[in-house]
């Protein structure tokens, strides 16, 4: 063990995680703020994890977790060490998919518990996959592939010619005014469509909002970082974490322009 190294106790679990955490990213001679925008988490969730804040500073005991396990990787840590230590001191257990459920009222119960399940089915696909990915990568240079299975249905019975596919008339070009806003954070927002508001309120990580006006339309946001932005598709840069902006877009000569 190095000079000035936590000693861990017998369950192999650090004593203090925001120490380990601020040790690891001192030896790599990071600072606080290349973490943030190497990992993408708001800097002040990084500072309460070096600190041993309680999990009542994070949206949710989930997000800790979360962001303790993205931190640690970067920093070449164990990630589930730590996120043990966490829990055992913040009292916190990792939810099941049926707690999660009991928490949505019984109208939604149902739905919302065939959501949850549906996400973490497409989480682990998307692990699954970079994995797969990054082995072939690795692989591809020393290792040969497999041999070509041939896959060629046998030759079926000739049938009559099928008729010639339907010929279906190009789209109408989109008239008005299009915003996509997607959540990595929360964020306050305010939207104004053509004079009248339609929209006040927060936009929390993972949601998604579909704002639409035939003129103009005024975008206000309290943690600008927070959104990604499409406007009729395109991609706007909407400024970075904890920043408050005002945007506002106009429908001109049958494109929309920021005014």
């Amino acid at each position: 063990m190095e000079a000035g190294a936590i000693s861990p106790s017998d369950s192999g679990v650090p004593a203090s995680v925001g120490r380990a955490l601020r040790r690891a990213r001192q030896r790599r001679h990071a600072t606080i703020d290349e973490a943030a925008e190497t990992t993408r988490i708001p800097k002040r969730f990084l500072e309460a994890l070096e600190r041993d804040a309680p999990a009542d500073e994070y949206p949710a005991p989930a997000y800790a977790r979360a962001f303790l396990r993205e931190y640690a990787g970067y920093l070449g840590l164990e990630p589930e060490r730590l996120v043990q230590a966490f829990m055992a001191r913040n009292g916190a257990q990792e939810p099941s998919l049926e707690s999660l459920a009991k928490t949505m009222p019984p109208e939604r119960r149902h739905r919302g518990s065939l959501g949850v399940l549906a996400f973490l089915i497409v989480a682990t696909a998307v692990t699954v996959g970079v994995v797969r990915l990054g082995s072939s990568n690795h692989g591809s240079a020393t290792q040969p592939g497999p041999p070509a299975i041939n896959t060629r249905p046998a030759a079926a019975p000739s049938t009559p010619a099928s008729p010639p596919p339907t010929v279906t008339p190009p789209r109408k070009p989109h008239s008005g005014i299009r915003l996509v806003l997607s959540a990595q954070a929360r964020c306050w927002l305010q939207a104004t469509a053509d004079g009248q508001t339609i929209l006040t309120g927060f936009l929390n990580p993972g949601e998604h909002k579909v704002l639409h006006a035939k003129r103009t339309l005024d975008l206000r946001l309290g943690n600008a970082g927070g959104v990604q932005l499409l406007a009729n598709g395109r991609s706007v840069h909407t400024g970075s974490s904890g920043q408050v902006i005002s945007l506002s877009f106009a429908w001109k000569g049958g494109r929309v322009v920021l005014a």
